[in-house]
């Protein structure tokens, strides 16, 4: 399969990737370990953690890449899953604190959150889609998630 590059403001692309992959939802579910319901209803409301992502996209044998787009600008990688990739999800997200010279205060007003809540995320080292969505907007980037068939060894 080419390399396929979304841009997207919902979860639109998984509902693409599932069907150019063309396996049944309660296939994928079962592999998941979800219930056929909870994948819709995640489809629906355009929101899942990364993690959720990263599990979806290794049952379907993808690699996945998150990054910030900054007009002009080299992007920036937020999250990957794939090869030569450090077990720390948000690592990237880090990076782009300290290139931006942003403390956990900063981000968690961008969110709309409590500190304690930003912390949280670093600590569990996971997020929801639509927290990077919402980082990207206020930070004049656009959220780009790269998926690519995973190399056949």
């Amino acid at each position: 399969m080419p390399k396929r590059t979304y841009a997207p403001t919902r979860l639109s692309f998984l509902n693409d990737l599932l069907s150019v992959e063309s396996q049944q939802k309660e296939k994928i579910a079962n592999k998941l370990g979800i219930t056929r319901q909870s994948l819709n209803a995640m489809l629906r409301v355009d929101d899942c953690r990364v993690s959720l992502l990263f599990k979806i996209a290794d049952a379907l044998d993808y690699d996945v890449k998150i990054e910030f787009d900054f007009p002009g600008k080299k992007n920036l990688l937020v999250v990957k899953k794939g090869p030569g990739v450090t077990d720390k999800k948000l690592q990237g997200l880090i990076e782009l604190m300290k290139q931006k010279s942003l403390n956990t205060a900063d981000m968690a007003k961008i969110l709309g959150m409590t500190q304690t809540g930003f912390c949280y995320i670093l600590q569990k080292d996971d997020t929801r889609m639509s927290n990077l969505y919402k980082i990207a907007e206020q930070l004049d980037a656009q959220l780009v998630v790269n998926i690519t068939k995973k190399q056949q060894a």
